[in-house]
């Protein structure tokens, strides 16, 4: 499992990236056209995205797996007490 700093460095990596392929193609939107590349490069672009949709579900997954733990921590540990004070004889 990945470190929430490390899927939320990817996001940003992947966003520089798709904004990168998204600013030239926006420059070069002459030259696209005139050559028939648009949908070379439109596909480009939905590709990116699907990577960053990709880290930003393990990004929220992490933060699911996070509440889940935080919720759930003051049961357990009160189970535990309980179990260790019937354990002990009393």
């Amino acid at each position: 499992m990945k470190s929430n700093n490390e899927v939320h460095k990817q996001i940003g990596e992947s966003n520089k990236e798709r904004m990168q392929i998204t600013t030239e193609c926006l420059t070069n939107i002459k030259v696209l056209k005139l050559s028939s590349w648009v949908e070379k490069f439109a596909s480009l672009i939905k590709q990116q995205r699907n990577v960053t949709a990709n880290y930003l579900w393990h990004a929220y997954m992490n933060g699911n797996k996070m509440s889940i733990l935080m919720d759930s921590l003051p049961n357990l540990v009160g189970a535990a007490v309980f179990i260790f004070y019937i354990a002990s004889g009393n």
